[in-house]
């Protein structure tokens, strides 16, 4: 249970990689194939929007990240059976209401009565790692892959029926860092072929991101939020086809669900 919130929270307090697992295809899919096929129960509930008013990511400027539900999108769910093993399952967004809340419906075999039920956002958080994959700066990637949301509800079955009380919150879990750099006088953002963000807390505790952009003009990070723990020192390095650029910033603080803007910022030549 609590896959995803276990691993981004764990992260946020902890502050180490080590933490950080991915399940693979196959595991995914003898999660979501279980062989019992009998006593299979559909859930239709509520989530909460992500956030916002628009489809996609979008960066209105005020700090603040904008999103919601769109339908067909998909949700990693776990959940007890009723002997208390775990399993997982894919829900679906069927339809959006005006406020942005979305109507989910997820196949639940022999689901437990009064047992919790997670719901992680986005399906492919089960495949990917911030840490140990590589972003491709852009917002649209993010939406699709790194903005992970978690909420969690509490089942009530009776014989083919589980049902939800209320609408479960969905909570976004990390934030958003948007980039442009120069060398001091000219914009370089565009001639990074590679980004490398490493926040620091000790030798034990550190975080490494990596972007592989391709002229981009500007450059967005999803990362961890780092307020459980204490300020972070930022080192930024950019690789460009001219050398390779630093940067190296102490105090930094990051919360969750936050966008943060770092434009123009000067980088200094490796020697």
């Amino acid at each position: 249970m609590k896959k995803m919130k276990n691993l981004l929270w764990m992260a946020a307090l902890a502050l180490t990689a080590a933490t950080m697992t991915a399940c693979s295809n196959d595991e995914l899919q003898a999660d979501e194939k279980p062989a019992q096929k009998d006593n299979v129960v559909t859930l239709v509930t509520t989530l909460s929007p992500k956030g916002g008013d628009t489809r996609a990511l979008s960066d209105p400027g005020d700090g603040t990240i904008t999103s919601t539900w769109a339908v067909g999108e998909e949700l990693h769910v776990d959940y007890k059976k009723s002997d208390d093993s775990g399993l997982a399952a894919k829900a679906t967004v069927t339809s959006i209401d005006g406020s942005g809340n979305a109507t989910i419906t997820v196949d639940l075999v022999d689901p437990k009565d009064g047992g919790e039920i997670d719901f992680n956002y986005p399906y492919s958080d089960a495949m990917f790692d911030l840490i140990e994959d590589n972003q491709i700066g852009t917002l649209d990637d993010i939406s699709k892959n790194w903005d992970y949301c978690y909420g969690s509800g509490t089942l009530s079955v009776s014989g083919g029926t589980a049902t939800l009380s209320g609408t479960v919150t969905m909570d976004r879990l990390t934030c958003i860092w948007k980039f442009s750099f120069t060398d001091g006088s000219t914009d370089i953002t565009s001639d990074i072929t590679s980004l490398n963000i490493k926040v620091y807390i000790s030798d034990l505790y550190q975080w490494n991101y990596t972007i592989i952009p391709s002229s981009l003009s500007t450059i967005y990070l999803a990362c961890y939020p780092n307020d459980k723990s204490g300020p972070a020192t930022v080192t930024i390095t950019a690789t460009t086809p001219s050398g390779t650029y630093k940067k190296t910033a102490s105090g930094i603080t990051l919360y969750a669900g936050k966008m943060y803007t770092s434009t123009g910022l000067a980088l200094s030549l490796v020697p």
